[in-house]
């Protein structure tokens, strides 16, 4: 199941992304703090045409996407994860799916990732 993010959904973005990122790229401690501050910024500006999605297998947070506001004609795409554990069997296509749908429906003409 795709859902909006929740407040309790705060610490599972920001641990999760800081792990695999150290994981599989060996990034540090501050990338943990980009991400902390990524989330933070969609809750402190609570702009409805923005939304972090959360994918939930089983009751368990599984992996995220979210669509923030660049202008009103452009969205950028981050923090996008899925679970190793359940990686290649759609669930990464699914988000994406339903963050571009989102960009649609708000009226975002443009969608692009950050690059860092």
């Amino acid at each position: 199941m795709i859902r909006s993010f929740r407040l309790n959904d705060v610490d599972y973005i920001i641990n999760s992304h800081y792990e695999l990122y150290k994981r599989e790229f060996n990034y540090d401690l501050s990338f943990r703090d980009f991400f902390k501050d990524s989330v933070k910024g969609f809750i402190e500006r609570s702009d409805n045409k923005e939304r972090i999605f959360i994918l939930e297998l089983e009751g368990k947070q599984s992996g995220s996407i979210s669509i923030k506001k660049v202008t009103k004609d452009i969205a950028q795409l981050g923090l996008f994860l899925v679970d190793p554990s359940v990686r290649s069997s759609g669930y990464g296509q699914k988000l994406v799916e339903t963050a571009i749908e989102f960009s649609k429906e708000i009226g975002f003409k443009i969608i692009h990732t950050l690059d860092k």
